[in-house]
């Protein structure tokens, strides 16, 4: 009796992973069907912005996106040390240590494979924040909430190949470096976005102002010692309780709260096209001179975003452990399931 062969077609699905750090496991290597990464302005410094706390605010002009395994470490090394005070590299010829600053994510959880290796913690200026020495081997470290780099260092004078920094923590022991950093650039500096990495566009979100005092169409308002001008862009329709936006001297707060910050705030008024500003200056001429002396900026959410075409970037998953993230934001991708 003659054999009957029956073949069938093995499964395809698009499981969609997304938040600070991606972490799944792919069977083939396939180019990923969507990537997508948010890009967030930052500001310099800790607690609220005020006219005697300037908080300075920074966009991206380009996006870093990491696709490696379990190991986020490149194992990129060289000899030299790293003050344990300041963070800043020394020459050594016992120490070997990092060569570059590499992205880390904060208030996350990694496992570093080796006890009395150092890592080294930066923020997004690359200002040093902290160091962590580890006492045993699969040492669980958690990073500091405003970590955005890291450097590490071990005395010895040559590598053997032992130290991996994974992700996630459950991750133990010695695991190779295997990955690739993507750089798109962006063209300009951008303070809010969402970057389609597959197909070569950002949609840009937010965007940023600045003002001097020398400026036409502000007012004054004395119950709130309240200056206000109208945005060179809508901002948002909805304004009442939205906080969307930074300012580098003012502490963003929505319009129904203003009662509670009069001399500290920045809040979107009006039809949520106006910035307006409490300090605790007590006239518009006043404030237009403190302005001239602080030139302030304001990054708002744009009621019709814009985008900028870019360069399509292809990221092929690995066999195995794939660990995605980007130095701007969160990230979210989308890959190709073929099988159980």
């Amino acid at each position: 009796m003659a054999m009957i062969k029956t073949c069938s077609t093995p499964p395809i699905a698009f499981p969609e992973v997304s938040g600070p750090i991606c972490s799944f496991k792919a069977l083939q290597e396939l180019p990923l069907k969507k990537c997508e990464v948010a890009i967030n302005a930052w500001q310099e410094g800790s607690g609220d912005p005020s006219p005697e706390n300037e908080r300075a605010i920074h966009g991206f002009s380009e996006v870093n996106t990491t696709r490696c395994g379990v190991n986020i470490w490149s194992e990129d090394w060289e000899l030299g040390d790293i003050n344990n005070t300041t963070g800043e590299t020394t020459p050594s010829n016992i120490y070997i240590r990092s060569k570059d600053y590499e992205i880390i994510k904060p208030s996350t959880q990694y496992c570093v494979s080796l006890f009395q290796i150092s890592v080294f913690y930066y923020d997004a200026s690359k200002a040093f924040i902290s160091r962590v020495l580890t006492s045993a081997d699969n040492q669980v470290i958690t990073t500091p909430s405003n970590a955005r780099f890291f450097k590490i260092k071990r005395y010895n004078t040559t590598y053997s190949n032992d130290i991996s920094l994974n992700y996630p923590s459950t991750q133990t022991g010695y695991i190779a470096y295997t990955g690739n950093t993507y750089t798109i650039q962006l063209g300009q500096e951008v303070f809010g976005a969402e970057v389609d990495v597959v197909n070569g566009v950002a949609h840009v979100t937010h965007e940023m102002v600045t003002y001097d005092g020398s400026e036409n169409g502000w007012t004054w308002f004395d119950t709130f010692n309240q200056s206000s001008i109208q945005l060179p862009h809508n901002a948002v329709y909805e304004y009442l309780n939205i906080t969307g936006y930074i300012s580098d001297y003012f502490k963003s707060v929505s319009n129904a709260d203003r009662n509670n910050n009069v001399g500290n705030y920045c809040s979107l008024v009006g039809s949520g096209s106006q910035v307006a500003f409490s300090s605790s200056e007590t006239s518009l001429n006043n404030f237009k001179s403190w302005l001239s002396n602080h030139n302030t900026t304001f990054v708002y959410k744009l009621a019709e975003p814009f985008d900028i075409q870019l360069t399509p970037t292809q990221i092929e998953t690995l066999i195995g452990n794939n660990t995605i993230f980007a130095d701007t934001g969160d990230t979210t991708v989308q890959y190709i399931k073929i099988g159980g």
